[in-house]
């Protein structure tokens, strides 16, 4: 899809797009941000408006939030918007609803579930304001689909980073239970060894693309 095409189906994504792409300038940054932000607000507070455009606009501006975070704290707020689009596009509903029969997902759909789950659950352990979201068997089941279709490369990149998050979240989950102890030393060496198998099983271009991966790095090695 060419830019221009882009820009005519997806006018807000390729907006977020653009002001990631000015990671360079931060006060062309800024601008573009108070931008998205009242756009935010015009479209989903006052109009009630859940599109998927909406939504992958969100995920964007999240993940690269590290670059304006300084001069914009709205973490939590995209947070919760990104959750009201979820819900009310039904994404996270499973395929198969009583009452509603069978709603088929793409695996755009997918992408984005699974890529705000990741992006919370990143969240919540750096900064501690947040509870995670739970892994559901939908999600679950989402996962398993993006790594069998193999439609994307990046989806791969997507598969890993969710397992290793997935993995990491059980074991701090683990250490703060109120289980014994020998359980608990137990059950976390075990989910540890899970983690590492899942790190040493990355395909190559994962693990490396041409130097080392601080994402993954960074889920792994702060377990051992």
């Amino acid at each position: 899809m060419s830019a221009e095409e882009l820009n005519t189906r997806r006018p807000f994504l390729m907006s977020t797009i653009r002001m990631a792409a000015s990671f360079r300038s931060a006060g062309s940054m800024r601008g573009q941000m108070f931008q998205i932000m009242s756009y935010l607000a015009d479209h989903m507070l006052l109009r009630a408006e859940h599109s998927i455009d909406l939504l992958m606009g969100v995920v964007v501006v999240l993940g690269w939030y590290h670059y304006h975070s300084t001069a914009h704290t709205q973490l939590n707020n995209l947070l919760c918007l990104a959750e009201s689009l979820v819900s009310g596009l039904g994404i996270n509903q499973p395929v198969f609803t009583p009452g509603r029969g069978e709603m088929t997902k793409t695996n755009e759909e997918k992408r984005l579930l699974l890529g705000l789950w990741y992006l919370k659950s990143v969240a919540s352990g750096h900064f501690h304001m947040l509870q995670p979201t739970p892994f559901t068997a939908t999600m679950s089941e989402y996962l398993e689909e993006l790594e069998r279709d193999g439609e994307q490369r990046s989806d791969d990149f997507l598969v890993y980073l969710v397992k290793i998050q997935h993995l990491s979240e059980r074991i701090v989950e683990t250490t703060t239970s109120s289980i014994g102890s020998k359980a608990q030393e137990a059950t976390v060496a075990k989910l540890q060894n899970t983690l590492r198998r899942a790190a040493g099983t990355l395909p190559h271009q994962l693990r490396t693309n041409g130097k080392p991966n601080p994402q993954i790095q960074a889920r792994t090695s702060s377990k051992r």
